[in-house]
Parts: structure tokens; sequence; C-alpha cells
């Protein structure tokens, strides 16, 4: 079983506050995403249990899949990142988050800095080091884990087929994402990526052609 099959990320949310600088509170999240939209989710929920916050700094970061269709073909190579200073002064809050989050080699995830200010202003040189130092805490080992990396597919069967996909699937341990059923009926389902090739080959011998999701 491959290493790259792997991807380092959060086990679980994770909360760190770091000693207070200057009477300035830094309080930093982290949480383990596999969508832009789940990520933004995740920020407006941060912002929502600390709306007196003064900043409300983050990047996240998530593997986008490019269509193809070689069912072999796992593409790991396509990455969106972003990361904003919140009216921090540029690239002192973005940059240390992100730079942090690349360093220590993690993916699907965001980190969220809550800074509740504390009437001193702390400079570039500060705030680059209190948010570099509360993302750095949030990574830790302890709060990582090695997580299988997925990979999303859906058939298009009809109705007789279903229960040979559904059969298939339980043999994978894939999981059923959704179902739309029209003249044909189209199953989104998410699986380990190391089975991928045997679950498209089960597939193909019961005339089942599986195609690449790139949600």
């Amino acid at each position: 079983m491959s290493d790259y099959l792997f991807y380092t990320s959060f086990g679980q949310e994770t909360f760190v506050e770091i000693p207070k600088i200057k009477w300035s509170k830094f309080l930093a999240y982290g949480q383990r995403v596999v969508h832009r939209d789940e990520a933004l989710a995740y920020l407006q929920s941060i912002r929502d249990l600390h709306p007196q916050a003064t900043h409300h700094c983050y990047a996240y970061r998530v593997w986008v899949r490019s269509d193809t269709s070689l069912f072999w073909e796992v593409s790991l190579d396509h990455e969106y990142i972003f990361a904003s200073d919140d009216w921090e002064p540029w690239g002192s809050a973005a940059y240390p988050i992100k730079n942090t989050i690349v360093w220590h080699n993690v993916h699907n995830c965001i980190v969220v800095v809550v800074r509740y200010y504390g009437g001193v202003n702390l400079g570039i040189g500060w705030l680059v080091q209190a948010y570099g130092d509360a993302t750095k805490s949030c990574l830790l080992p302890k709060y990582l884990v090695q997580v299988p990396l997925q990979t999303n597919v859906y058939v298009i069967c009809t109705y007789d087929q279903i229960s040979i996909v559904m059969h298939v699937a339980s043999l994978y341990k894939a999981h059923i994402v959704s179902q739309r059923c029209d003249i044909e009926t189209t199953i989104f389902l998410s699986l380990n990526s190391w089975v991928v090739n045997d679950f498209v080959s089960a597939c193909w011998e019961q005339q089942i052609l599986v195609h690449f999701s790139n949600e």
C-alpha cells in the first residue's frame, strides 16, 4: 500500500490558545475539510462563535481533482490554497498561517486564528510570530492523523443493475454519496483510492462503466 494514498490532516477539530502577546489574545482553530465550501462554512462558524473578535485570519488548503476518463489516474497535483489577513497588515497573518500549513505538509484543512485586540499595536514582526506560533501550536503531531485518500466516482446503470452496483460497493466498502434516478440511475460513490482499480474491474465484469467525479 503506497504512502501517496494517505495524507496528513486533522483527526478532529482542534482548538489552541497561545499566551497573550501585549494583551492581545490569539485563538487557533483547525479542522479537516475536503471542499472549499466546507472550509468557508467552518470559517463562518468560527466567526459566529467569536462575533466580537477583532480579526478572523485564516488559510485553507484543499485538493481539486481534474476530470479524467482513465480510471487508474488519480491526480494529486491540483491544490487550492487561499489565505486572508482579515484587515491585519498585509502578509502579517495570511502568510505565516499558510506557510506553516504547507511546511507541516498538512492537506485538506483549514486553520482560523482569532485575535482579540489588547489595546497595543504589535507591529508586523510580532504579528507574524503570533499568527505563526498559533498555527504551529494547532498543528502538533498529537492533533494530526494519516487519512486514506478518497476517490469520488459515479456509475450510470439501469434499474436492474442497481443491486449489482450496491453489492460491489459493499465489497469494497464504498460510501454511497447520493443517487439520482431518471431514465437511467446515477449513483455517486466515494471509496479508498487503493481499491479503485479493483472496484472498476468488478463493475466492468458486470458491464457497468465507472466514471471519475471531480466533486
